[in-house]
C-alpha cells in the first residue's frame, strides 16, 4: 500500500474519531463559553494523544535493524502505518462506547459514592 493512502486513510479515520467523540460524548453547549473552551481543549488533547500514540511506537520500530535502511527511510515507512493501527484501535473503542451508550443504552458517568 502506497503511504499517501495510508496517511489519507489515517486523516479519514481521525475525521471519524472527532464526530464519534463530539456527537455522542461531548456536552457542549454553543452559546456558553467555557463549553467552548472545553471543546477546544478536548480537540487539543485528543491530536496531542493520536500524535503521542502514533509516534512513539513508529520510533521505537524504526529503532530496529532492518535491511540495512537508514532510521529516516525506516521511519517514513512505519510511522503512518502506527498511527494507522493506533487510529483502527481508537476508533474500534469510541464507536463500541457509542454503540453501548445508544444501543444498549449503558451509561459512562464517573463513580461517586
Amino acid at each position: 500500500m502506497k503511504l499517501k493512502i495510508i496517511w489519507i486513510a489515517v486523516f479519514l479515520m481521525i475525521l471519524v474519531h472527532f464526530f464519534i467523540q463530539f456527537k455522542y460524548f461531548a456536552a457542549y453547549n454553543s452559546t456558553d463559553l467555557d463549553d467552548r473552551a472545553i471543546f477546544a481543549i478536548d480537540l487539543v488533547g485528543s491530536l496531542i494523544t493520536i500524535v503521542l500514540f502514533g509516534l512513539t511506537p513508529g520510533l521505537l520500530i524504526s529503532l530496529i535493524p532492518f535491511k540495512k535502511m537508514r532510521f529516516s527511510e525506516k521511519i517514513k515507512i512505519v510511522t503512518p502505518v502506527c498511527f494507522l493501527i493506533i487510529m483502527i484501535i481508537i476508533v474500534a473503542n469510541f464507536g463500541y462506547s457509542a454503540y453501548l451508550q445508544e444501543i444498549k443504552g449503558i451509561k459512562f458517568t464517573p463513580y461517586r459514592n
